[in-house]
C-alpha cells in the first residue's frame, strides 16, 4: 500500500499498489490504515507531508474469519 501522511499524521490518498490473492484482504487494509496515525520525527520537525508505502501481511485468527493485519516492513 502507499499513501501520504498528511501534517497530522492521518494517512491519505491510500492506493494498493499489489495485492495476493487480489482484493481479498484490500478493504482490510484500507480499514487498518484508518487507524493509522504517525508523529513528525527529528528528521521532519515541520511534519510536511511525505510518501510511504508497506507491506500488510494477514493472517486469519480466533477462528472468527476476520483478517487481522500485521505491519510487515516499512518503506
Amino acid at each position: 500500500m502507499e499513501f501520504t501522511i498528511d501534517r497530522d499524521g492521518r494517512p491519505r490518498r491510500v492506493a494498493i499498489v499489489r495485492s495476493h490473492p487480489e482484493q481479498v484482504f484490500d478493504r482490510a487494509g484500507l480499514e487498518a490504515l484508518k487507524g493509522w496515525r504517525y508523529q513528525a520525527g527529528p528528521e521532519n520537525p515541520t511534519a510536511t507531508p511525505a510518501l510511504l508505502s508497506v507491506k500488510l501481511d494477514f493472517t486469519l485468527a480466533g477462528g472468527s474469519g476476520e483478517p487481522m493485519p500485521l505491519p510487515a516492513q516499512c518503506g
